[in-house]
């Protein structure tokens, strides 16, 4: 069982928005999480991942990032 942790999901978050990880590869990266085993450390990041993986594939807008952000400080 994978143990997703805070900064390994602001860190996914931030390479998309920098950039460097496509919206679709985010997407795909949380839908599978979901389908997967995997624990997360808080109800924040479940929450979040949920999100992730229940938006059209690649529609993340950088406000749903930052309202993300915001809620993992």
């Amino acid at each position: 069982m994978q143990l997703l942790q805070r900064d390994e999901l602001v860190g996914q978050l931030k390479s998309w928005q920098d950039g460097e990880l496509l919206a679709e590869s985010l997407w795909r990266w949380a839908l599978e999480l979901k389908e997967g085993d995997y624990s997360p450390a808080d109800a924040v990041i479940q929450d979040i991942v949920d999100v992730l993986a229940g938006l059209p594939q690649g529609l993340i807008s950088q406000e749903d990032a930052q309202v993300m952000f915001e809620a993992l400080e």
